[in-house]
């Protein structure tokens, strides 16, 4: 697998689990306020849901560009009920507004990325917003030698900007370039613009389906690091 000069990985699902680390934090939340933590983890379903929506609305182009720490809040907002923000107070729900910055890495991807790093460029290209991913990337331990924020181009995968923005910032080869995610559609829109595709599959993430084709296939990060060794 010498023929890739750089990996580029998708961050949120990919590297580090969005998913458990916000329904563990608002669960948690929410039992400190004397309130039912599977309630919480409710809460927590909701907010990632409509994260997703108010994001598919700027791919669409059918609202404006904000930021992912914006929009994460105005989703939780959203998500909470007038008696749930009455019990949880201003304190506990500032908190779980920032909740972006701490998402904690799979298990595997730390060393996983080290790894990789030894030998190759590795990038991270994410739809989180650049103090986040900085903030998340230093207390997860997780290494970069470059990392691409959608804040660069104002748009969201799969907008064609953000697979332009590795390729045009550090002078990339597409087909020398890995594009490695847990997101068939992230890959999908990466396969467009030349890239070669890597899919890394996690617990609970969109399967493939039967007409996606891949260059390599991986059960975690840990497993694509032995296919580049």
């Amino acid at each position: 697998m010498s023929e890739f000069a750089a990996v580029v990985f998708d961050v949120l699902g990919t590297v580090v689990d969005e998913e458990r680390t916000t329904e563990r934090e608002t669960a948690e939340q929410f039992v400190a306020a004397g309130l039912d933590g599977a309630q919480g983890a409710e809460v927590a379903r909701a907010w990632l849901a409509r994260l997703s929506d108010l994001v598919g609305e700027i791919v669409a182009r059918r609202a404006p560009w904000e930021p992912n720490d914006a929009l994460r809040r105005r989703a939780l907002h959203e998500a909470l009920s007038p008696e749930d923000r009455a019990a949880l107070g201003v304190e506990r729900i500032t908190h779980l507004e920032t909740i972006g910055h701490r998402l904690e890495p799979w298990p595997d991807s730390p060393a996983a990325l080290g790894r990789i790093a030894e030998r190759r460029m590795v990038v991270a290209l994410t739809n989180g917003n650049l103090s986040q991913s900085a903030a998340m990337s230093a207390a997860a331990g997780l290494r970069w030698h470059c990392l691409l924020s959608a804040d660069a181009v104002q748009a969201f995968k799969p907008d064609a900007a953000m697979y332009r923005l590795p390729l045009e910032q550090l002078d990339l080869v597409a087909e020398q370039t890995l594009f490695a995610a847990a997101h068939p559609w992230d890959l999908r829109g990466a396969r467009e613009h030349g890239y070669r595709t890597a899919f890394i599959a996690r617990p609970g993430a969109e399967l493939p389906e039967r007409p996606d084709e891949f260059d390599l296939r991986a059960d975690s990060l840990a497993g694509l690091a032995e296919l580049l060794a």
